[in-house]
């Protein structure tokens, strides 16, 4: 049985198809999810201090599959399992409340499929969902550690600091998520 790991209150912020010059077209979704002490020890992140309110981390998964399903138990009927081939791209970044204090902090990282209907699926549950937070299961081969940095071995730090964020900053390119209620939903089954 391969590895997995669990992100808790995780959703999907953005879907892109990427069609490069060279090489096969994927599907990349934008997902965030909490920043629990499980996933950072987990990615061997070693416990990012609390102080760090925006940092890249390192780590990559090789991955096999994941499962998306929604917390709320009347929407685990459209749970999302999918083949994936990789998550990467780890940020943890501060969302901030209106008084500009961090309020918490959230894990925000890509998940890439090269699955042709996988565009489909993902456009499908973010338009039945929105921004429904529910626990992603990622089962993996690999996991590798990478140096951002680029600069030869990795020196043992894990993050690397970036420019403070706003919370309610999107990458931009995707369209604006509803969540579930707003949508109305219909009994439908699972989007697989």
């Amino acid at each position: 049985m391969a590895p997995s790991i669990g992100f808790r209150g995780a959703f999907i912020r953005n879907v892109h198809i990427v069609n490069p010059p060279e090489g096969e077209k994927y599907t990349r979704a934008y997902v965030s999810s909490d920043f629990t002490d499980t996933v950072q020890n987990k990615m061997d992140w070693g416990g990012v201090d609390e102080s760090v309110t925006s940092a890249k981390l390192k780590g990559k998964l090789l991955a096999i599959n994941l499962i998306l399903t929604p917390a709320d138990k009347e929407l685990k009927k459209h749970a999302l399992d999918l083949d994936i081939k990789t998550v990467s791209n780890f940020e943890v970044v501060g969302m901030k409340g209106k008084d500009g204090e961090t309020m918490r902090r959230e894990l925000r990282f890509t998940v890439d499929s090269a699955a042709a209907d996988a565009g489909a699926f993902l456009e499908n549950y973010v338009n039945k969902l929105g921004r429904e937070p529910g626990f992603m299961k990622v089962s993996y081969t690999k996991q590798e550690s990478l140096d951002l940095e680029g600069e030869g071995e990795p020196d043992g730090e894990d993050v690397e600091q970036t420019e403070e964020e706003s919370g309610d900053e999107e990458p931009t390119g995707g369209p604006t998520l509803a969540s579930a209620r707003e949508l109305g939903l219909n009994s439908r089954k699972k989007s697989s």
